[in-house]
């Protein structure tokens, strides 16, 4: 992706400084976790399949995986960091995702942040008591000003391996932050 500004024309500084563009390409930050047969049971239940695939151990080793594997969208939000769940910070808007769109120290000044896409790319099934590498690093910055004013775009892209190197899982989200409402934020 090409980093992009629809507001070329404007007298305004660019919020992308040069700190933020140097971070396109990297790994802002990894882990490694565990996918728990209770976490895996969890998410199932949040989300309302039944499927036996997840739950039963029995049914699951007539299947073609052999063993209760987790359901598609099972993300490194889930995995068990040895006992604890991912560090990543979880926002007032409750969502984990949004993440992203802080490992840019630069872009502070700009606290409201929300979801705009995510895209997820599955290639294996996630097995119960796998050992996964979870890793994000930051594909493109850029800025748009929009009825709202001006915005930041943040694309991440986070990559999920199993202990053999293979990808599992791709998970690309882009955040979009500005700066807070009036009065947001104050009396911190």
């Amino acid at each position: 992706m090409d980093s992009q500004s629809n507001d070329k024309n404007s007298s305004e500084e660019s919020w992308i400084t040069e700190e933020v563009r140097a971070m396109i390409g990297e790994v802002v930050w990894s882990d490694t976790g565990k996918a728990t047969l209770t976490q895996i049971k969890k998410f199932a239940q949040s989300i309302g399949d039944k499927n036996p695939l997840y739950f039963s151990e029995e049914y699951a080793k007539s299947g073609r995986y052999g063993s209760i594997v987790a359901p598609p969208l099972f993300d490194d939000q889930f995995l068990d960091y040895d006992g604890r769940e991912a560090e990543l910070e979880i926002l007032e808007s409750g969502s984990r995702i949004v993440q992203v769109g802080h490992d840019i120290q630069a872009l502070e000044h700009l606290r409201s942040a929300f979801e705009g896409e995510v895209e997820y790319e599955l290639f294996k099934p996630i097995r119960a008591g796998d050992v996964i590498k979870a890793s994000r690093k930051i594909i493109d910055v850029y800025e748009k000003k929009g009825r709202s004013g001006r915005m930041v775009f943040i694309v991440g892209e986070t990559t999920l391996k199993d202990e053999q190197g293979d990808t599992v899982l791709i998970c690309r989200s882009t955040v979009i932050r500005m700066p807070a409402a009036e009065g947001e934020g104050e009396g911190e």
